[in-house]
């Protein structure tokens, strides 16, 4: 519970100023049902392969793996924004991505099966799917553009220094400044 605590007060704080309750509601939701099947699944495996279920540990496990996520996954945005490049962002994506993804792997194939190297299969394991994701989308993008890729991070998460407005209120504030000024 902790857990899904956490990530809702990121969500909260990574939003815009509109803030949607139920987006919010079915996000939460959808991440807490993602957790409990993934547990369930290497609960499953640990079953089948060792005869020891092992339901908490890997629940435990899995809400560990996520809570590290939820605090280093901004490291990549802010190597995005201090960078002024899509491709540093894209890169720190995917190498956060790897670090997360092994260190997940590596506490599910422990309590699941009797594998003896864990931390080598968990990072071809975690590599593999980096890999495949890169490559999907890769894929998806044109050949080529003449324009240049900037980075659209304005500023970094958790910098929330003042109060929220929306941006037509600032507009307008902006122009009438603009309109006395003048």
């Amino acid at each position: 519970m902790a857990y899904i605590a956490l990530t809702g007060i990121y969500l909260y704080l990574d939003t815009a100023t509109l803030f949607n309750w139920k987006a919010f509601g079915l996000a939460i939701s959808a991440l807490t049902l993602i957790v409990v099947l993934w547990a369930g699944f290497w609960a499953l495996i640990g079953r089948l392969f060792r005869h020891q279920a092992h339901f908490k540990g890997q629940l435990l496990a899995t809400l560990l793996a996520f809570g590290l996520s939820s605090l280093i996954e901004p490291l990549s945005d802010y190597f995005d924004y201090f960078s002024s490049s899509t491709l540093v962002g894209t890169i720190s994506e995917h190498l956060v991505s790897l670090l997360y993804l092994t260190l997940l792997l590596k506490l599910n194939l422990l309590l699941a099966t009797n594998v003896k190297r864990t931390t080598q299969a968990a990072f071809v394991g975690a590599l593999s799917i980096v890999l495949l994701s890169y490559l999907y989308t890769s894929a998806e993008q044109p050949e080529f553009s003449t324009q240049p890729s900037y980075s659209a991070t304005i500023k970094p998460p958790y910098a929330k220094l003042g109060r929220d407005i929306e941006m037509e209120s600032h507009l307008d504030a902006l122009s009438s400044m603009i309109d006395t000024i003048e």
